[in-house]
């Protein structure tokens, strides 16, 4: 595996930005203390709890963890469950139905079908992907704020037309797969389940 430099990690914003191996050996670097002062290894715990944000036990998975679940492993287990649990986006080399990467997946040979069948979405994914696609266009400078205000009103159809139309205008910003997930999920009435 790649060794890597301190900043390397501190430059991966998301988990999505990790393999599970490359988290692990995160979590592995925080547990050597690297730093030469307290405050620097404040550094790496801090971006650990952003990163694994919203999980309320944040860096007590380290440093206080439950019984049985202390290895650097296990560590990562209980990371990966959370965001399983709670439909969160996962590790760039999760086989995550969400996540239409086919150069991230492990086996080649399942990626063209699993690349072009998009996700069945549940109400509470359609809501997070649906802010994170406004939040990304927003970021790459296009005007959202209508969407934005759609959003907040919980108004999903009118947001996501929104997200739609814009995507065609900054192509490249959103995942093709993510789009038609979002697509499918409306098409498909999907507002009337949870």
């Amino acid at each position: 595996m790649k060794r890597f430099r301190r900043n390397d990690y501190l430059e991966k914003r998301t988990i999505s930005d990790f393999t599970r191996g490359e988290f692990l050996d995160f979590i592995k670097f925080i547990g050597t203390a690297p730093g030469k002062t307290e405050a620097e290894n404040d550094r790496w715990v801090t971006h650990f709890d952003k990163l694994v944000y919203p999980d309320p036990r944040r860096n007590r998975i380290l440093f206080w963890p439950e019984p049985g679940k202390d290895s650097p492993e296990k560590m990562l287990e209980e990371v990966e469950r959370f965001r399983l649990e709670n439909n969160l986006p996962g590790f760039k080399d999760s086989v995550d139905a969400r996540r239409h990467d086919v150069d991230n997946l492990s086996d080649a040979a399942t990626a063209p079908a699993y690349a072009n069948v998009p996700p069945r979405l549940t109400k509470s994914e359609m809501i997070h992907s649906l802010e994170v696609q406004i939040a990304k266009l927003h970021e790459a400078g296009a005007d959202m704020s209508m969407d934005q205000q759609f959003f907040r009103g919980k108004n999903w159809v009118s947001a996501f037309e929104g997200v739609f139309v814009t995507d065609r205008k900054f192509p490249g910003v959103l995942d093709a797969g993510d789009v038609e997930a979002l697509d499918r999920f409306f098409r498909e009435g999907g507002l009337s389940t949870d």
